[in-house]
């Protein structure tokens, strides 16, 4: 299929180039459409990241970013609230613009677990 110009008469409204980000935000958090276990590994892997992240930032007497600090919850404790607010309707306004898509919606897993 040959690749559309940015300004095309013929493309579709809806694929605008202020709907092209959303392919790409998918990609990046693509990850929670694989299944509970494969999920749950990267969430602490990143993690235990941000943790080192913010362990530096510490020991170099900057303030820890958010998520970072070992004392409080992280990201796994964030996840309900990151496929509520950004995930699902991430997923939910791509599949609109780009039908295609669809298959983001049938997350094998649901959001509302506790890591």
């Amino acid at each position: 299929m040959e690749a559309l110009p940015v300004h095309s008469p013929s493309m579709p409204k809806a694929m605008s180039t202020k709907s092209m980000p959303l392919p790409k935000v998918c990609a990046d958090i693509g990850l929670i459409a694989e299944g509970l276990e494969v999920h749950i590994k990267w969430v602490y892997a990143l993690e235990e990241e941000f943790y080192n992240q913010g362990d530096l930032e510490l020991k170099n007497g900057l303030p820890i970013s958010p998520l970072f600090d070992r004392t409080k919850p992280g990201v796994s404790k964030s996840q309900p609230g990151f496929f509520n607010v950004i995930a699902i309707p991430v997923f939910h306004n791509s599949c609109a613009v780009f039908p295609g898509l669809g298959p983001l919606m049938d997350l094998p897993h649901s959001p509302v677990y506790v890591l």
